[in-house]
């Protein structure tokens, strides 16, 4: 028997343990085949066996042999490829792949150029790429969301109480379209937050799945679990005003959406495994994570100062921070004693210095701005929640509810889970007499905390009673038609494509107004369907539901806007609530949460050696 036939019938044994995935005998086998006689065929069959067992470099070693031998064997070329891109040799994965896409345009050694082209770009530069993606993500996310609860802050909440309008359809559009501009605000950063989700999100796949020999600082995995928790919570924001949800949050079969990982404490439990408590980049990630995680703000300053002795510690501005947070305290304590002596104009001034210590727009916007310094800063939110939170409470004292409810709007807006601003709302929101809005308040802190909260069912209740007599649309307003209208006539067409044309979204470029005018065209529609319907008609204009069924004077139909979203009350009691409202007594039941704001207590021992 001749050596080549010799070869051949152990590399058929080798093929046998391969498939039964005996990698070692497989790889044994093999360099008994190549022994006897060395082939591109069996070096790259055994290059596979080494792909499998994660033996990057012996792999490489195979494939660049199988190449030498017969660089016309396509399945030894597209295994070199795959060998080079796990290791992170993009450049040259890159130019096999265009030799094998150039010889044969098949949709696998497509597939093959686009790895290796995304690897070259993961790879260059010392393979910065993802870390330069998380920070320009930070940026992004810290400049666009913050300057927006800015803006909110400098503003002042239309103050409307639902009584006024009902019986004003301009003062409800007021109050509309301001809430349109929030919402296009926030809309606008969710798109961001998404983008920047997709991005360090295919990074980390990739890197983790197809480079699985490149080795990937451990810390950029807790810089995208942080960034991605801050991605989240934005998302957040935004389901409470009627757009869509974190993208990376999966559903169960039944549609309801499962929980999220607990991208903080399993940042925090990377961060000790790593334990580089002398680099800056360790420390400001652990300053992030202990924000995040709501650890005590004065164990977040120890940190900061430690890390703020440590040679780089400036380009993260590690000091700078240090110092912020110590004026945040100051300034904190002194408006909280203020306060409580009744002096709330010098408390507000407190409050707001405290404020501008830890999120000075001017910082944010700075092209200094390290990306790290934005994630302490997008961090920070929840302690700049609480000063303007604060600041609103003075703010009510001082009788300027607009200007309280704006602070209290951005303290939301930055910090969802801040259940004591959603209650402070809903105080003066009832103060106000905007009882849906109350409601509303009302309904985000009892799901936030149920125990912190204990009160706002009975005050969603009362408001719930109020609210049932203002909460009945007016039709007839809505397409400015007379009462005694047939709506066969020509009179009635007239009107409703005339309301139409005003109304329609796409008559509209002003991303704002083009919302508005979404909230305005649902309503002609809603009111078209009930006037043309002679039984709907006839239930509505004798005071009843011509929603409940038929049944003349059967509830009361609860569309009132809500905030401009264009959301019934009864859709929010049976979504938020778990009850309808037919203006009965109605017990009113909320999803609740003992999570609260209140979070775990942070070992510092864990992370240095003090």
């Amino acid at each position: 028997m001749t050596r080549e036939r010799e070869a051949e019938e152990i590399k058929i044994r080798a093929n046998a343990a391969f498939g039964k995935k005996q990698y070692q005998e497989a790889i044994r086998l093999y360099g008994e085949a190549i022994t006897l006689h060395p082939t591109a065929i069996y070096y790259s069959n055994r290059a596979a066996c080494y792909l499998q067992l994660k033996q990057w470099d012996k792999a490489l070693t195979d494939t660049r042999e199988a190449v030498k031998l017969d660089p016309t064997y396509a399945k030894g070329k597209v295994r070199h490829v795959e060998a080079l891109i796990r290791v992170g040799c993009g450049d040259e994965a890159l130019r096999y792949a265009n030799e094998l896409y150039s010889a044969e345009g098949s949709t696998k050694n497509h597939e093959l150029v686009e790895n290796a082209t995304r690897c070259k770009e993961l790879s260059e530069g010392s393979g910065t790429l993802f870390l330069d993606h998380l920070n320009q993500g930070a940026l992004t996310l810290a400049r666009g969301w913050l300057s927006v609860a800015a803006q909110i802050s400098s503003g002042t909440v239309v103050l409307a109480s639902t009584e006024e309008r009902s019986k004003s359809e301009a003062k409800q559009d007021e109050v509309d379209l301001q809430w349109c501009e929030l919402i296009e605000s926030i809309s606008t950063v969710r798109d961001q937050a998404c983008a920047i989700f997709s991005q360090i999100t295919s990074d980390s796949k990739f890197l983790r799945n197809e480079m699985l020999g490149y080795s990937v600082d451990p810390l950029l995995y807790v810089y995208q679990r942080l960034l991605t928790k801050c991605i989240s919570d934005v998302c957040d924001v935004g389901v409470r005003l009627g757009l869509d949800g974190f993208p990376g949050q999966e559903v169960d079969e039944k549609g309801d959406r499962k929980p999220l990982p607990n991208y903080v404490g399993n940042a925090l439990s990377e961060l000790q495994r790593i334990g580089r408590s002398s680099q800056p980049m360790y420390c400001a990630l652990l300053a992030s994570a202990m924000l995040l995680g709501e650890a005590n703000i004065s164990d977040v300053d120890s940190v900061l100062m430690r890390a703020g002795q440590a040679p780089g510690a400036g380009e993260f501005q590690l000091p700078q921070f240090s110092r912020c947070i110590k004026e945040y305290i100051s300034q904190k304590d002194a408006g909280s004693s203020s306060f409580k002596a009744n002096k709330f104009d010098t408390a507000l001034v407190r409050f707001n210095s405290a404020l501008k210590a830890i999120m000075d727009p001017s910082t944010l916007s700075s092209e200094s701005l390290s990306g790290l310094a934005a994630m302490i800063y997008l961090a920070l939110r929840q302690s700049a929640a609480a000063v303007l939170s604060n600041a609103g409470m003075c703010l009510n004292k001082l009788r300027q509810n607009g200007k309280a409810l704006a602070y209290l709007r951005a303290a939301i807006l930055i910090d969802p889970s801040y259940y004591k601003a959603h209650i402070r709302a809903a105080n003066i929101y009832k103060e106000q007499g905007m009882l849906l809005e109350c409601i509303r308040e009302c309904g985000y802190a009892i799901s936030i905390d149920e125990n912190g909260s204990k009160g706002c069912q009975e005050l969603a209740k009362q408001c719930q009673a109020d609210a049932v007599k203002y909460s009945r649309p007016d039709y007839y307003a809505w397409l400015n038609v007379p009462r005694t209208i047939d709506p066969t006539s020509n009179e009635y067409s007239s009107a409703y494509r005339k309301a139409c044309l005003k109304w329609h979204p796409d008559r509209h470029r002003d991303p704002v107004k083009k919302r508005f005018a979404q909230i305005k065209f649902r309503q002609v529609q809603e009111a078209d369907s009930i006037l043309k319907d002679p039984q709907k008609r006839r239930i509505y204009d004798s005071g009843g539901n011509p929603a409940a069924g038929g049944a003349e004077g059967a509830g009361v139909p609860m569309s009132m806007n809500m905030g401009g979203m264009g959301i019934d009350i009864g859709s929010i009691f049976s979504s938020m609530f778990g009850g309808g409202m037919p203006g009965g007594n109605v017990r009113i039941q909320f999803a609740t949460s003992s999570g609260g704001r209140g979070g775990p207590g942070i070992d510092l021992s864990q992370f240095f050696s003090f």
